[in-house]
């Protein structure tokens, strides 16, 4: 793939989420989409009759990523280096905590590209954050529905 070219007329090297995106599956030896050992901590922690933290965590986790990919989007469009360094580290930081690795990996990736001015395709940019968050979305509704500790 050729260099893209940065505001300033320069090369700006290969974009950082080229092998994320929707059209082609993740590469061979990519982080899980999801990595229960968080949430089954959680799920090992409920008691019969109690509130169920692993789904309340999953709703809120879920019902953030729209706003948060639209954030990121925003900041790479309008050159944003603050903004899109905030709002992907922000994403990295709750998609590593909840187990999420590899947004978590794409989020590092955005967040390293804006830290050197490296923008990338913000539409390829949405493509791979949205196919991550359908991914992750889908693994979440798999882990809801499998038995105690079978998602490791």
């Amino acid at each position: 793939q050729p260099p893209r070219p940065t505001a300033e007329g320069t090369p700006a090297g290969p974009d950082p989420v080229q092998a994320q995106t929707p059209s082609r599956p993740p590469e061979p030896g990519a982080p899980p989409v999801l990595d229960g050992a968080f949430l089954n901590g959680l799920r090992d922690m409920h008691r019969p009759g109690g509130p169920d933290e692993a789904g309340e965590l999953i709703a809120m986790f879920v019902d953030e990523l729209g706003s948060r990919i639209d954030a990121i989007v925003a900041g790479v469009e309008q050159r944003d280096m603050a903004a899109a360094k905030a709002a992907t580290h922000t994403l990295k930081g709750s998609a590593g905590n909840f187990g999420a690795r590899r947004l978590a990996a794409v989020c590092a990736a955005i967040e390293q590209s804006a830290a050197k001015s490296q923008w990338p395709d913000a539409g390829l940019l949405r493509q791979a954050l949205e196919w991550e968050r359908h991914a992750l979305v889908e693994a979440l509704k798999a882990y809801r529905t499998a038995p105690p500790s079978s998602m490791q």
